[in-house]
Protein backbone atom coordinates (compact mmCIF):
# COMPACT_ATOMS: atom_id res chain seq x y z
CA UNK A 1 0.00 0.00 0.00
CA UNK A 2 3.07 2.25 0.14
CA UNK A 3 3.53 2.51 -3.65
CA UNK A 4 2.69 5.82 -5.26
CA UNK A 5 2.64 7.30 -8.72
CA UNK A 6 1.20 10.80 -8.71
CA UNK A 7 1.68 12.94 -11.83
CA UNK A 8 -1.40 15.11 -11.56
CA UNK A 9 0.23 18.54 -11.33
CA UNK A 10 3.22 20.74 -12.21
CA UNK A 11 4.70 20.13 -8.77
CA UNK A 12 5.45 16.48 -9.63
CA UNK A 13 8.99 15.45 -8.74
CA UNK A 14 11.43 16.09 -11.61
CA UNK A 15 8.44 17.02 -13.79
CA UNK A 16 7.68 13.31 -13.94
CA UNK A 17 5.82 11.93 -10.92
CA UNK A 18 5.98 11.68 -7.14
CA UNK A 19 6.72 8.04 -6.33
CA UNK A 20 7.39 7.97 -2.57
CA UNK A 21 5.59 11.01 -1.21
CA UNK A 22 4.17 14.09 -2.83
CA UNK A 23 6.12 17.33 -3.19
CA UNK A 24 2.82 18.89 -2.06
CA UNK A 25 2.90 16.81 1.14
CA UNK A 26 0.53 14.09 -0.03
CA UNK A 27 1.25 10.60 1.30
CA UNK A 28 0.94 7.38 -0.75
CA UNK A 29 -2.33 6.17 0.82
CA UNK A 30 -4.03 9.51 0.21
CA UNK A 31 -2.73 9.64 -3.37
CA UNK A 32 -4.07 6.16 -4.09
CA UNK A 33 -7.43 6.96 -2.53
CA UNK A 34 -7.71 10.05 -4.72
CA UNK A 35 -7.04 7.87 -7.78
CA UNK A 36 -9.92 5.65 -6.67
CA UNK A 37 -12.17 8.66 -6.17
CA UNK A 38 -11.45 9.85 -9.72
CA UNK A 39 -12.35 6.38 -11.04
CA UNK A 40 -15.59 6.46 -9.03
CA UNK A 41 -16.34 9.87 -10.57
CA UNK A 42 -15.96 8.34 -14.03
CA UNK A 43 -18.36 5.55 -13.09
CA UNK A 44 -20.90 8.00 -11.67
CA UNK A 45 -20.71 10.12 -14.84
CA UNK A 46 -21.13 7.11 -17.12
CA UNK A 47 -24.41 6.30 -15.37
CA UNK A 48 -25.54 9.90 -14.75
CA UNK A 49 -25.38 10.85 -18.42
CA UNK A 50 -28.09 8.24 -19.02
CA UNK A 51 -30.47 10.09 -16.68
CA UNK A 52 -32.29 12.18 -19.26
CA UNK A 53 -35.17 14.08 -17.64
CA UNK A 54 -35.09 13.57 -13.88
CA UNK A 55 -33.17 16.63 -12.74
CA UNK A 56 -33.36 15.65 -9.07
CA UNK A 57 -31.57 12.34 -9.63
CA UNK A 58 -29.12 13.97 -12.01
CA UNK A 59 -28.31 16.82 -9.65
CA UNK A 60 -27.15 14.43 -6.91
CA UNK A 61 -24.58 13.09 -9.37
CA UNK A 62 -23.70 16.63 -10.49
CA UNK A 63 -22.89 17.87 -6.99
CA UNK A 64 -20.94 14.70 -6.19
CA UNK A 65 -18.81 15.11 -9.32
CA UNK A 66 -18.03 18.78 -8.63
CA UNK A 67 -17.18 18.26 -4.96
CA UNK A 68 -15.11 15.13 -5.56
CA UNK A 69 -13.06 16.38 -8.52
CA UNK A 70 -12.41 19.65 -6.70
CA UNK A 71 -11.18 17.66 -3.68
CA UNK A 72 -8.49 15.92 -5.74
CA UNK A 73 -6.80 19.14 -6.90
CA UNK A 74 -3.36 19.71 -5.39
CA UNK A 75 -3.40 21.25 -1.90
CA UNK A 76 -7.20 21.28 -1.59
CA UNK A 77 -7.85 18.31 0.70
CA UNK A 78 -5.36 16.26 2.73
CA UNK A 79 -7.99 14.50 4.88
CA UNK A 80 -7.58 10.80 4.11
CA UNK A 81 -10.76 9.79 5.95
CA UNK A 82 -12.84 12.41 4.16
CA UNK A 83 -11.63 11.23 0.75
CA UNK A 84 -12.40 7.65 1.80
CA UNK A 85 -15.92 8.74 2.78
CA UNK A 86 -16.42 10.39 -0.61
CA UNK A 87 -15.45 7.10 -2.26
CA UNK A 88 -18.07 5.29 -0.19
CA UNK A 89 -20.71 7.90 -1.04
CA UNK A 90 -19.86 7.66 -4.75
CA UNK A 91 -20.19 3.88 -4.76
CA UNK A 92 -23.57 4.16 -2.99
CA UNK A 93 -24.60 6.75 -5.59
CA UNK A 94 -23.64 4.38 -8.41
CA UNK A 95 -25.78 1.66 -6.82
CA UNK A 96 -28.71 4.09 -6.67
CA UNK A 97 -28.20 5.14 -10.29
CA UNK A 98 -28.06 1.54 -11.47
CA UNK A 99 -31.36 0.85 -9.68
CA UNK A 100 -32.94 4.03 -11.06
CA UNK A 101 -31.82 3.16 -14.60
CA UNK A 102 -32.69 -0.52 -14.08
CA UNK A 103 -29.16 -1.42 -15.14
CA UNK A 104 -28.02 -4.80 -13.86
CA UNK A 105 -24.62 -5.45 -12.33
CA UNK A 106 -23.02 -6.60 -15.56
CA UNK A 107 -19.69 -7.11 -17.24
CA UNK A 108 -21.08 -4.92 -20.04
CA UNK A 109 -20.61 -1.91 -17.79
CA UNK A 110 -17.15 -0.31 -17.49
CA UNK A 111 -15.28 -1.65 -14.43
CA UNK A 112 -15.39 1.85 -12.90
CA UNK A 113 -19.18 1.47 -12.58
CA UNK A 114 -18.74 -1.71 -10.56
CA UNK A 115 -16.13 -0.71 -7.98
CA UNK A 116 -16.88 -2.36 -4.65
CA UNK A 117 -16.42 -0.65 -1.30
CA UNK A 118 -14.25 -2.22 1.40
CA UNK A 119 -13.72 -0.84 4.88
CA UNK A 120 -10.12 -2.01 4.49
CA UNK A 121 -8.31 0.76 2.59
CA UNK A 122 -5.50 -1.64 1.64
CA UNK A 123 -7.97 -3.92 -0.12
CA UNK A 124 -9.59 -0.99 -1.93
CA UNK A 125 -6.19 0.21 -3.14
CA UNK A 126 -5.03 -3.26 -4.15
CA UNK A 127 -8.14 -3.90 -6.25
CA UNK A 128 -7.93 -0.48 -7.86
CA UNK A 129 -4.27 -0.95 -8.78
CA UNK A 130 -5.42 -3.94 -10.82
CA UNK A 131 -8.00 -1.71 -12.49
CA UNK A 132 -5.36 0.93 -13.26
CA UNK A 133 -3.04 -1.62 -14.84
CA UNK A 134 -4.93 -1.57 -18.15
CA UNK A 135 -2.40 -0.37 -20.72
CA UNK A 136 -3.23 2.52 -23.03
CA UNK A 137 -1.39 4.17 -25.89
CA UNK A 138 0.73 7.00 -24.45
CA UNK A 139 -0.77 9.61 -26.77
CA UNK A 140 -4.28 8.57 -25.80
CA UNK A 141 -3.40 8.62 -22.13
CA UNK A 142 -1.85 12.07 -22.44
CA UNK A 143 -4.98 13.52 -24.07
CA UNK A 144 -7.19 11.92 -21.44
CA UNK A 145 -5.01 13.38 -18.68
CA UNK A 146 -5.26 16.86 -20.23
CA UNK A 147 -9.04 16.53 -20.35
CA UNK A 148 -9.20 15.30 -16.75
CA UNK A 149 -7.08 18.19 -15.46
CA UNK A 150 -9.30 20.62 -17.34
CA UNK A 151 -12.39 19.07 -15.78
CA UNK A 152 -10.85 19.35 -12.32
CA UNK A 153 -10.34 23.07 -12.81
CA UNK A 154 -13.87 23.44 -14.12
CA UNK A 155 -15.18 21.55 -11.09
CA UNK A 156 -13.48 24.01 -8.73
CA UNK A 157 -15.13 27.01 -10.42
CA UNK A 158 -18.50 25.31 -10.89
CA UNK A 159 -18.60 24.12 -7.27
CA UNK A 160 -17.93 27.64 -6.00
CA UNK A 161 -20.63 28.92 -8.35
CA UNK A 162 -23.04 26.30 -7.01
CA UNK A 163 -22.35 27.42 -3.44
CA UNK A 164 -23.17 30.98 -4.55
CA UNK A 165 -26.42 29.87 -6.18
CA UNK A 166 -25.35 29.57 -9.83
CA UNK A 167 -25.93 26.28 -11.61
CA UNK A 168 -25.66 25.25 -15.27
CA UNK A 169 -27.37 21.99 -16.27
CA UNK A 170 -25.88 22.06 -19.77
CA UNK A 171 -22.38 22.46 -18.34
CA UNK A 172 -22.93 19.51 -16.02
CA UNK A 173 -24.24 17.43 -18.91
CA UNK A 174 -21.03 18.19 -20.79
CA UNK A 175 -18.85 17.29 -17.80
CA UNK A 176 -20.58 13.94 -17.31
CA UNK A 177 -20.38 13.19 -21.01
CA UNK A 178 -16.65 13.92 -21.16
CA UNK A 179 -15.89 12.02 -17.94
CA UNK A 180 -17.71 9.07 -19.45
CA UNK A 181 -15.70 9.45 -22.65
CA UNK A 182 -12.51 8.93 -20.63
CA UNK A 183 -13.76 5.35 -20.21
CA UNK A 184 -14.98 4.69 -23.73
CA UNK A 185 -13.21 6.92 -26.25
CA UNK A 186 -9.87 5.83 -27.72
CA UNK A 187 -9.73 7.73 -31.01
CA UNK A 188 -6.98 10.36 -31.02
CA UNK A 189 -8.86 12.83 -33.19
CA UNK A 190 -12.02 12.58 -31.10
CA UNK A 191 -10.04 13.06 -27.89
CA UNK A 192 -8.23 16.07 -29.35
CA UNK A 193 -11.63 17.54 -30.20
CA UNK A 194 -12.73 16.95 -26.59
CA UNK A 195 -9.61 18.77 -25.35
CA UNK A 196 -10.62 21.83 -27.37
CA UNK A 197 -14.25 21.58 -26.27
CA UNK A 198 -13.19 21.33 -22.64
CA UNK A 199 -11.28 24.58 -23.09
CA UNK A 200 -14.39 26.26 -24.49
CA UNK A 201 -16.49 25.15 -21.52
CA UNK A 202 -13.67 26.27 -19.23
CA UNK A 203 -14.27 29.84 -20.41
CA UNK A 204 -18.00 29.37 -19.84
CA UNK A 205 -17.56 28.22 -16.26
CA UNK A 206 -15.24 31.17 -15.50
CA UNK A 207 -17.93 33.51 -16.77
CA UNK A 208 -20.47 31.76 -14.55
CA UNK A 209 -18.28 32.17 -11.46
CA UNK A 210 -17.65 35.84 -12.27
CA UNK A 211 -21.40 36.37 -12.55
CA UNK A 212 -22.03 34.50 -9.29
CA UNK A 213 -19.45 36.58 -7.44
CA UNK A 214 -20.62 39.96 -8.74
CA UNK A 215 -24.28 39.17 -8.10
CA UNK A 216 -23.50 38.17 -4.53
CA UNK A 217 -20.76 40.68 -3.63
CA UNK A 218 -21.02 43.42 -6.25
CA UNK A 219 -18.47 44.57 -8.82
CA UNK A 220 -14.93 45.00 -7.47
CA UNK A 221 -13.79 48.61 -7.20
CA UNK A 222 -10.43 50.17 -6.27
CA UNK A 223 -10.36 50.71 -2.51
CA UNK A 224 -7.90 52.52 -0.25
CA UNK A 225 -6.34 50.22 2.34
CA UNK A 226 -3.93 50.97 5.18
CA UNK A 227 -0.45 49.67 4.42
CA UNK A 228 1.51 51.08 7.33
CA UNK A 229 2.35 49.62 10.72
CA UNK A 230 0.46 49.91 13.98
CA UNK A 231 1.83 50.31 17.49
CA UNK A 232 1.60 47.27 19.68
CA UNK A 233 -0.47 47.17 22.89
Amino acid sequence: MSSMFCNQCQEALNNYACEKSGVCGREPVLSNLMDILVSVCKGVSYLAQKVEKDRYEKKKADVFLLDSLFSTITNVNFDEDEIFKKIENGIILMEDLRKYLKVEWSSKLPPECLIEFHRDKSKMISEHNTLKSRIENEDIKSLKDIILYGLKGMAAYAYHSYILGKYDYELMGFMHSVMSSLLTENDLNNLLSLVMKTGEYGVRVMQMLDSANTERFGHPVPTDVYTGTKKGP
